[in-house]
């Protein structure tokens, strides 16, 4: 049976999945309002709109749809991995990685849940799709299941969005039951160090869903990382200030996460004045990266 933080973990690898698969649609001149079709079932069957369950001990998701099944139809894995990191760009590192998880969580399962958009509900994969599930991931061996850490470190390097937090989902060296287990085990404790600062690297530098993810784990503090209330505070107020520059000021993620609203209130309750002042310092600077970012992306840079 698996523990609470298994579960959060579980259901966070997931969150994270989904909202990552939007860079491959993207990168392929798919806008991501149309990011939600899943591509097991080949054409010319219909392709339902679907995104992997979330769990319900997951912390807050985007609301985005997984591409999670971009993959070749009935094109072994292997294969599938040896393409993308031949590109040596680390998005493409990153889809490995995606594509390596997904086969290791169907086999161990036989089955993924997922959410269908058009039933409002979630289901188990159909028949067809598990066939192809099946062709690719069925001769997937133990170095290339364990390779996806390797992937994964590739992505984080490059700043992939949604990779660090991938690496804390996967728990220490894939084995989340370590964080009750063995929490002073000195590689435990280097895990948790390690997976804390490139937390930190990757929220400081925009990454809206690692700030998401990261600053409410920071606030709420279950024995994943090194909690820093103050920093989860930060990451948050930033989300507000991003979305207020993307969306302006209406926006009501903006409003949410305000400095003020009911939820900062409770989320920055226990902390003082100038631990505050020093957060909407930090939010500030975080908001200008991810300015900056996104306008370094839409020239192509």
């Amino acid at each position: 049976m698996k523990t609470s933080v298994e579960r959060w973990l579980s259901g966070a690898l997931v969150a994270t999945v989904a909202a990552a698969g939007v860079i491959m649609w993207q990168r392929a001149g798919v806008p991501a309002r149309d990011a939600g079709v899943a591509t097991v079932t080949a054409p010319p069957l219909a392709k339902p709109a679907l995104r992997p369950a979330a769990s319900a001990s997951a912390p807050p998701q985007p609301n985005v749809l997984s591409a999670l099944f971009t993959a070749q139809p009935g094109v072994p894995l292997s294969s599938q991995v040896v393409r993308l990191l031949a590109s040596g760009d680390p998005r493409d590192a990153f889809t490995a990685y995606m594509l390596v998880w997904a086969c290791a969580t169907f086999n161990d399962q036989h089955d993924l849940d997922i959410a269908d958009e058009k039933l409002g509900a979630n289901r188990r994969l159909n028949a067809t799709e598990q066939q192809q599930l099946s062709a690719m991931c069925g001769k997937m061996t133990e170095r290339e299941r364990l390779a996806r850490f390797e992937h994964l470190a590739l992505a984080i390097k490059g700043g992939v969005p949604g990779a660090a937090w991938s690496f804390v989902a996967e728990g220490p060296f894939g084995d989340p039951s370590a964080l009750q287990t063995r929490p002073n085990d000195p590689l435990v404790l280097e895990w948790k160090k390690t997976a804390s600062a490139q937390l930190a690297q990757a929220a400081e530098a925009g990454d809206y869903f690692t700030l998401l993810m990261a600053g409410f784990a920071n606030l709420q503090p279950d024995g994943m990382l090194n909690a820093d209330p103050a920093r989860g505070y930060a990451y948050l107020l930033s989300l507000g200030l991003i979305d207020a520059d993307n969306a302006g000021k209406s926006a009501q993620s903006m409003q949410q996460y305000a400095e003020g609203s009911d939820l900062m209130k409770a989320m920055g309750g226990k902390l003082t004045p100038q631990q505050r002042a020093s957060a909407m310092v930090l939010a500030r600077q975080i908001a200008a990266r991810a300015k900056a970012r996104r306008e370094r992306d839409e020239q192509g840079g």
